[in-house]
């Protein structure tokens, strides 16, 4: 099966890794198709339709962040990873990122870019993983979004 941004994906091939990278905003997004196991041709077209839809579903995963933030849910996994950069920068930092000392949510996440996309057919509960944090120059620590193969939510953790 041919998915345009890996190439042609052996349907046969158990433990391979396809890497491919696609423009969003103005950056490269470095994307990675992981598979352990012989592939379900079901998840690599759903992989496939994903990567058409991408700007939704990536849209849809910086809207889950910033809710995740607002309602103050648990592990607070967000919130941490706001609070943490803008407390450790020195203001001269804060104002060469964000233009302003006054940071909301918003203007946190308006400098948030999406670094890598994993798919993962094999694990349904780590589908699709996500990378974003702010620009490396900043930080090395990562906002790692993992969502289920029907595309929902499973969690948020930082990595560095």
């Amino acid at each position: 099966m041919n998915i345009l941004q890996f190439g042609e994906v052996d349907l046969y091939e158990e433990d391979k890794e396809y890497e491919g990278s696609i423009s969003f905003d103005n950056t490269t997004i470095q994307l990675c198709l992981s598979i352990e196991e012989e592939p379900d041709i079901e998840s690599l077209r759903s992989i496939e339709k994903y990567l058409k839809c991408l700007r939704v579903h990536l849209y849809e995963a910086y809207y889950l962040l910033i809710q995740d933030f607002q309602f103050d849910l648990e592990p607070n996994t967000v919130r941490e990873y706001m609070e943490h950069h803008i407390s450790e920068f020195p203001d001269t930092v804060l104002l060469e990122l964000f233009d302003t000392l006054t940071i909301d949510v918003r203007t946190f996440f308006s400098e948030i870019v999406v670094k890598s996309i994993t798919f993962n057919p094999d694990y349904s509960d780590s589908f699709v993983v996500i990378d974003m944090k702010l620009p490396d120059k900043y930080t090395d620590y990562t906002l790692v979004c993992e969502f289920d193969s029907e595309f929902e939510l499973d969690s948020i953790e930082i990595e560095s």
